[in-house]
């Protein structure tokens, strides 16, 4: 009766007062343990105690002192570890501390790092994965560090992320790129994979020269201007791996006049004789070497205003109009097409670069479409030449001519 009398006592002194009588007792002790892992959680001393445990965790020792040992049996991620504390003239206090129960500590010995596209290269996005090892590693996403740079691995990073498994960087466009992964392990130790990713190679499959027309020019003698042209567009074309080369004559045999290394393009002074050539060498990415030759047009000197002196005004009442010259440029032969509104006597005048007449050829011609064909001029008459046509001594016309042997 009279037991019964205390606990009614109690039970009406907890109602009537507040309900934050059990004050907060300090546990201290870590937060987090491993399966299989054994820790002691301790409070203040003095006192009467009682310790008590929830989810995946057991008491290995006495629970009525002020600590308590407690090992892990099972994952847990919210057991908890109580305590209440009795002491005469003190209000009594209760606690929980949550603790994690975790796996037990499996080290990773390795990190390997992939990427997507396999065949990404510098200047791609590109997605760097992370993959720790064993595969029953303890894994913890939180504990990557990444860093990526240009150049040398040694060289300090441009880009840095903390945490995750996976790293997406919009990569700069470079010779060589480098990313490095860093993992710290449940253990304290860390393991580290470095990737490197240099500029791809995409051999040219095509090459070709094309000549630039530059005003007031175009003749033999002249300064003219040769672009290499390549394909696919995205090949790794680097400018200065082309070497160019200049000759007089048609390729073989071989007489080179002039070379550069290096350069898209190539300023080649021509030979006066009208015969030339240009050719250009590659050496691709690949180790491959790609060749691409032309000759050199000079019809663009058909353009160019005719000399004073080799060059007269055309009578504007002749009866023969402007004839037809081709081929032009020529090489052993070419011919002058005319019509002819009436019988009339026809001079064919053909001079050199100093004004000198080296051909001549005068006939009659009926009325009607007339041809006069020029063939086997000697070989010192190359390059570029002029005509006139001439009837009862009066110019009807005059024009150019290139001659390439």
């Amino acid at each position: 009766m009279k037991r019964l009398t205390l606990f009614t006592a109690l039970f009406l002194f907890l109602q009537l007062t507040s309900f934050d009588l059990f004050s907060q007792c300090n546990i201290s002790g870590s937060s987090t343990i491993e399966v299989g892992e054994t820790t002691t959680y301790a409070t203040s001393s003095g006192g009467n105690f009682f310790w008590s445990v929830t989810g995946g965790l057991v008491i290995n020792s006495p629970n009525t002192g002020a600590s308590v040992s407690v090992s892990g049996t099972t994952v847990d991620p919210t057991a908890k570890v109580c305590v209440t504390r009795f002491q005469a003239g003190q209000e009594p206090c209760c606690s929980c501390l949550t603790v994690s129960v975790e796996p037990p500590c499996v080290p990773a010995t390795s990190v390997d790092i992939t990427i997507e596209p396999e065949d990404a290269c510098p200047g791609d996005e590109i997605t760097f994965t992370a993959s720790i090892f064993p595969g029953d590693a303890t894994f913890n996403t939180n504990n990557f560090h990444w860093e990526g740079g240009v150049g040398s691995p040694s060289s300090a990073p441009i880009i840095e992320q903390e945490d995750g498994k996976t790293f997406t960087w919009n990569t700069p466009v470079a010779s060589q790129i480098w990313v490095r992964v860093t993992y710290k392990s449940c253990d304290g130790s860390t393991v580290v994979d470095l990737i490197i990713i240099e500029e791809c190679c995409i051999p040219i499959t095509s090459l070709w020269i094309t000549q630039i027309e530059i005003p007031g020019q175009g003749c033999p003698g002249d300064e003219m201007e040769f672009v290499a042209n390549y394909l696919p567009p995205n090949a790794t074309f680097d400018p200065s791996n082309l070497s160019w080369e200049g000759g007089e004559g048609f390729i073989s045999p071989l007489n080179v006049i002039q070379t550069q290394s290096g350069g898209i393009s190539f300023l080649f002074d021509t030979p006066a004789s009208g015969q030339a050539w240009v050719r250009v060498t590659y050496q691709d990415c690949d180790g491959s070497t790609k060749v691409a030759l032309t000759l050199v047009n000079f019809e663009d000197c058909l353009k160019k205003e005719i000399p004073p002196g080799l060059s007269s005004p055309v009578n504007p009442n002749n009866n023969l109009p402007t004839g037809q010259v081709s081929p032009n440029p020529f090489s052993d032969r070419t011919s002058f097409r005319f019509n002819m509104e009436e019988s009339a006597e026809v001079t064919l005048e053909i001079y050199n670069l100093k004004g000198e007449v080296f051909f001549s050829n005068t006939a009659l011609y009926q009325k009607g479409q007339q041809q006069i064909e020029i063939q086997n001029l000697p070989e010192k008459y190359n390059g570029l030449m002029f005509y006139r046509l001439k009837t009862n001594n009066q110019i009807i016309d005059t024009g150019k001519l290139i001659r390439s042997n």
